[in-house]
């Protein structure tokens, strides 16, 4: 099951890099030193935030207020899934 991830020093995750206080959905069994589990108290608004943050480590700029879908389209695209 996928959680959320706050990256606690700037990192390479899956061919990318994040910075630090970047946060990101991951499907692991354990983690470093360099991530910390987020609570799942929000978690709409962490999916948003990690979208929206892998997205901006893509290259591509987006509106913090686009909703879940639409930013979940637009990352499907930029990765050509």
């Amino acid at each position: 099951m996928p959680s959320t991830y706050e990256v606690l020093e700037r990192s390479f995750i899956n061919g990318q890099l994040y910075e630090k206080g970047a946060k990101i959905v991951l499907e692991i069994d354990g983690h470093g030193g360099n991530l910390k589990l987020v609570d799942a108290g929000d978690a709409d608004g962490d999916e948003r935030d990690a979208i929206i943050a892998e997205l901006k480590a893509l290259g591509v700029d987006v509106d913090k207020r686009t909703g879940l879908e639409k930013l979940r389209a637009k990352l499907a695209e930029v990765k050509g899934e």
